[in-house]
C-alpha cells in the first residue's frame, strides 16, 4: 500500500498536498517538495509542515533537471523528527459535539 512505501521510505519528494504532508509527519518522514505556486493553502501547509518535520522546497526546474541530491542530503542530514499522532478524528469530532451541543442549546 501507499502507507507501507511511505513508511520505509527515508524521504519523500512531492507537491504539497493534505494526504501526503500529514502521513510524512506522522510518519516522521523528511520532505522535499515542489511549489504548486497557485494553490492558496500551500503557505500555510508548508510552514505547518516545517514545524513537523524537516522539510525543503526545491524548484520545478531544479526537479525536472534531476538536481535533488544536494538539497535531498541537506534534508536528510538534519535531526530526526518525531512522528505526530493522527489525533485529526478526535480534533473533529470534538469540534463537532461542541456545535451540536451549541446549536441545541439555541431555540
Amino acid at each position: 500500500s501507499v502507507l507501507d512505501v511511505l513508511g520505509s521510505c527515508d524521504a519523500i519528494v512531492t507537491k504539497l498536498g493534505y494526504g501526503t504532508v500529514t502521513e510524512a509527519a506522522c510518519n516522521a518522514k523528511p520532505v522535499l517538495f515542489v511549489s504548486r505556486g497557485d494553490w492558496p493553502e500551500e503557505p500555510t501547509l508548508s510552514a505547518w509542515l516545517s514545524r513537523q518535520v524537516p522539510a525543503s522546497e526545491i524548484s520545478l526546474s531544479d526537479l525536472v533537471a534531476g538536481k535533488v541530491s544536494e538539497p535531498l542530503l541537506e534534508l536528510l542530514s538534519r535531526p530526526a523528527a518525531d512522528p505526530v499522532p493522527p489525533t485529526g478524528i478526535d480534533e473533529a469530532a470534538e469540534l463537532l459535539r461542541a456545535l451540536i451541543a451549541g446549536k441545541q442549546a439555541d431555540p
